[in-house]
C-alpha cells in the first residue's frame, strides 16, 4: 500500500479517516527515516573500518582450531591411522598436488613421503611426481620398475637442481622400488618428473639432453636417419641452454624447430619397430622428451639475454616463467594421460608452482608482470580432480635463512592454530562466513624463509598443511 493511497481511491469511512491522520503520521515517520539514514551515513563516513568489519585472522584461527586434523609425526615409521581424516579432504581427485615453502627442509619433505605412503597403500594412488627434469627422470622410472643401478647413483645423477642429494628423496625412491618388489602389489607405482629437462644451479644448462635422448632412442631402430638428423642439429644443440641460446641466430633457431619436429616424425614413422625393440612405455617418452624440448625452446625464446651483473631477476623474464610452469603443467597431464583411467598422481613441487595463483610479492616483485603458475593452468584443466595442498611453517631453525620481518604472514596465522603439526581442509571455511572472508583476501604467505609471496589463500590452495618447525634436510631425525 502506498503512504498516501491511490490518488482517485473512493472516500470511503475507513480511508478518509486513514486520510486524515496521514499527513501528520507522513511527517513524524519522514523525519524519523531521515534521522536514521543520516546518523547510518554520518557512521559510515566517520568511520568506514567499523561501518563494514574486516575478517579477522582471529576468527579463522577460531574455526582452524575445530577444523585442523593433527599429525601425530610426519616421519614415515609408525601407523598412518592418524591420516585417516584425510581419505574425506582427498575423496575422489585424481590428483593431489602438495607444496613445499621452500626447497631443502626437512619436514616438508617428510611429510610428503608420509603421504605418499598413505595415498599409495590407502588410496590407491598410482604414481609420484616430482619438480624434477623429465629427461633425467627416466633413469629414476626405471629404477623404481626394478632395474638396474644403485640408489645414490641413481638419484644423484637424475635429479634436477641438487635435489638428488637430499636424504629424503632417496628415501622415497628407495620406499617406492621396494613396494614395486613386493609381490602382493599386482599394480606398480611409476614416478614422473614434471619439470623442463637440464636444469642445475638456477639455469638450464644440459637442455639438450631431452634431444639427445630422443636421438638415442631412434637410433635403435634408424641409425642413418639418428646420425643425419644429430649432424644438422649439433651447432643447434650447442647452444641450446640458458647462458647460450641468446647467441643463437634467427635462423639457426628456425633450423632447431625444425629439426625437433622432423625427430618427432621420425619417431612416429618407425614406432612399429622401436616398440617391438622396447615397449609403448619407453616409445612415449622419447616421444615426449621432444615435447619437452620444444617447450625449453619456447621458455628461452621469451627469455631476456643473460643478465651477468648478478642483480636478480630480470623484469622481463615473467613470460618465460610463465613458459616454464606452462610446461610443467603439461606434463603433469601427460603423466596423468600415462596412467589410464583408474590411475592418480600424486605431484610435489615448490608452493609457487601448485598454487593457483600469479607469482608475486616479495623478490618476485621483480618481475614487470607476474608469471602465471603450473596451478593456474591445472585448476581449470583438472577442476574437481585436483586437490591443491600447500605448505605452511612455524619456527625456522639453525643453519636456515632467517624469516622476513614485519609481516603478518599465513604462516603466523596457522601457527596461532595451537596444534603442532595439522592438515586443514580450506573449502570447509565456506560454511563459515568470518573464515571464509579472512581466506578471500590477498596476504604474505612465506616463501625460501627469507621473502613471501602474495595470493589468496583460499583461492590459491584447496588445503594448507602446516609444520611446527624447519630444519635443514641433512638434519638428523627426530
Amino acid at each position: 500500500m502506498e503512504i498516501n493511497g491511490p490518488a482517485t481511491a473512493p472516500a470511503t469511512k475507513s480511508n478518509a479517516n486513514f486520510r486524515c491522520r496521514t499527513p501528520l503520521t507522513q511527517f513524524h515517520w519522514s523525519r524519523n527515516l531521515f534521522q536514521v539514514l543520516l546518523a547510518a551515513v554520518t557512521f559510515m563516513m566517520a568511520s568506514p573500518d567499523k561501518a563494514v568489519a574486516e575478517p579477522s585472522p582471529e576468527a579463522f584461527v577460531k574455526w582452524a582450531a575445530t577444523k585442523a586434523i593433527p599429525l601425530t609425526t610426519l616421519e614415515t615409521e609408525g601407523d598412518t591411522s592418524d591420516l585417516l581424516p584425510l581419505k574425506s579432504v582427498v575423496g575422489a581427485v585424481r590428483v593431489v598436488a602438495i607444496g613445499e615453502p621452500n626447497h631443502g627442509t626437512h619436514e616438508p619433505l617428510a611429510f610428503r613421503n608420509r603421504m605418499v605412503r598413505f595415498l599409495v597403500e590407502q588410496m590407491g594412488f598410482t604414481a609420484v611426481a616430482l619438480e624434477t627434469g623429465f629427461t633425467e627422470a627416466i633413469a629414476i622410472e626405471k629404477f623404481v620398475a626394478g632395474g638396474a643401478g644403485d640408489l645414490k647413483t641413481v638419484v644423484e645423477e637424475s635429479m634436477s637442481w641438487g635435489f638428488g642429494q637430499f636424504p629424503e628423496n632417496k628415501e622415497l625412491i628407495q620406499w617406492m622400488r621396494q613396494y614395486n618388489q613386493n609381490p602382493a602389489h599386482s599394480r606398480k607405482i611409476r614416478f614422473y618428473g614434471i619439470d623442463l629437462t637440464g636444469a642445475q644451479n638456477g639455469a638450464f644448462p644440459q637442455a639438450r639432453r631431452a634431444v639427445d635422448f630422443a636421438l638415442s632412442f631412434l637410433e635403435r631402430s634408424d641409425a642413418a636417419s639418428a646420425a643425419k638428423l644429430r649432424a644438422s642439429l649439433a651447432p643447434c644443440l650447442e647452444r641450446f641452454s640458458t647462458d647460450q641460446y641468446s647467441t643463437m641466430a634467427p635462423a639457426d633457431r628456425e633450423k632447431l624447430a625444425t629439426g625437433l619436429l622432423a625427430i618427432s616424425g621420425a619417431l612416429e614413422s618407425k614406432k612399429t619397430s622401436l616398440v617391438a625393440l622396447t615397449s609403448e612405455r619407453e616409445y612415449s617418452w622419447a616421444r615426449h622428451s621432444i615435447a619437452v624440448a620444444r617447450q625449453l625452446k619456447q621458455m628461452f625464446d621469451l627469455s631476456p639475454p643473460p643478465d651477468q651483473s648478478g642483480r636478480g631477476i630480470p623484469p622481463e623474464a615473467y613470460p618465460a616463467a610463465s613458459a616454464r610452469d606452462s610446461g610443467m603443467a603439461d606434463n603433469v597431464r601427460w603423466a596423468l594421460e600415462r596412467e589410464g583411467t583408474n590411475g592418480r598422481l600424486i605431484v610435489f613441487a615448490h608452493n609457487n608452482h601448485i598454487m593457483n595463483a600469479p607469482l608475486e610479492g616479495g623478490v618476485w616483485n621483480a618481475f614487470r608482470k607476474p608469471p602465471s603458475t603450473m596451478g593456474m593452468a591445472l585448476k581449470p584443466a583438472l577442476g574437481h580432480d585436483l586437490l591443491i595442498m600447500g605448505g605452511t611453517s612455524g619456527a625456522i631453525g639453525e643453519g636456515l635463512p632467517p624469516e622476513e620481518a614485519g609481516l603478518k604472514t599465513i604462516d603466523i596465522s596457522m601457527a596461532k592454530v595451537g596444534v603442532p603439526n595439522f592438515v586443514i581442509d580450506l573449502r570447509a571455511a565456506r560454511s563459515d562466513h568470518d573464515a571464509s572472508g579472512w581466506l578471500d583476501k590477498t596476504m604474505p604467505i612465506r616463501a625460501n624463509m627469507g621473502t613471501h609471496v602474495l595470493l589468496n589463500p583460499g583461492q590459491a590452495f584447496d588445503a594448507l598443511y602446516f609444520v611446527n618447525s624447519l630444519s635443514p634436510t641433512h638434519a638428523a631425525k627426530p
